[in-house]
């Protein structure tokens, strides 16, 4: 928020904003009150802890990707969300080790409250994939993070220049193939139903693609040694704008380069 409006955290007008909400909840005394209404929520929460520990979500796409996650993965179950839906954040520490919160919003059914969504697979393979594959599509150098791309006008927005969008293929792609192969391919249909980088022409040629990668892991132990064959389906950068920014790239994490894994 700081950033879009040009001020830095501790500056401008977000510092007293935040300040105004810690000093009502103080006064509400809204921690008291949180840690006992949580209580209420304890089956649901072990049941949430049970769906995650079965679905070993991280082993999967460590054999799938044969490279593991180097980090933290944090699922944050919070009934103060509204209902349907995960929000989600990464960044990298100095060292490259990533850090993955998904705070996860409840579901209702027949009246209770619950944090099982039928999302959960998608978001939590999502998040999980940036922190194996970001550093993955950084290894081969690319310095097109700044050039823009047309991937059509669905992705128009949510599309911020061509290595976003590569990166965004590729884990998307990983994720619907890993709900394939745990799921079934009608779970899998029903996610790219929904997926909206599957407006892109690009996407089901990223699916085909992983299908070949699965069957030929002699040839490529690891997804980095398949992703140039992905990286040819994906267009080509355009020409740089000729006014950079200089920011790198603001909307999205910042790897360190000294910490990728050597090709």
């Amino acid at each position: 928020m700081s950033a879009n409006r040009g001020e830095s955290e501790r500056s401008g007008e977000l510092e007293p904003w935040l300040e105004g909400l810690r000093s009502f909840a103080a006064e509400a005394k809204f921690a008291e009150r949180f840690a006992e209404c949580a209580r209420s929520l304890e089956n649901e929460l072990a049941e949430l802890r049970a769906s995650v520990q079965a679905s070993d979500y991280l082993g999967k796409l460590d054999r799938y990707t044969g490279e593991p996650y180097e980090g933290t993965l944090r699922l944050v179950a919070s009934p103060l969300c509204r209902t349907g839906g995960v929000l989600n954040r990464i960044w990298y520490r100095d060292d490259g080790s990533g850090v993955i919160h998904c705070v996860l919003q409840p579901e209702t059914e027949g009246g209770a409250l619950g944090f099982t969504s039928p999302e959960l697979d998608a978001c939590v393979w999502h998040e999980a994939a940036h922190g194996v594959l970001d550093t993955t599509v950084h290894l081969y150098d690319h310095d097109e993070r700044d050039v823009p791309i047309d991937l059509g006008p669905r992705l128009k927005r949510a599309c911020r220049g061509w290595l976003h969008g590569m990166r965004e293929h590729l884990v998307r792609s990983v994720m619907l193939r890993l709900i394939a192969l745990d799921k079934g391919a009608d779970a899998a249909a029903r996610r790219l139903a929904e997926e909206e980088y599957g407006a892109s022409a690009h996407f089901r040629g990223f699916l085909a693609a992983l299908e070949r990668y699965e069957t030929s892991r002699r040839d490529f132990p690891t997804l980095s040694d398949f992703y140039p064959t992905l990286a040819a389906i994906y267009p080509k950068p355009g020409p740089r704008p000729k006014a950079e920014s200089g920011s790198g790239y603001p909307w999205g994490p910042s790897i360190p380069r000294a910490s990728a894994r050597p090709r």
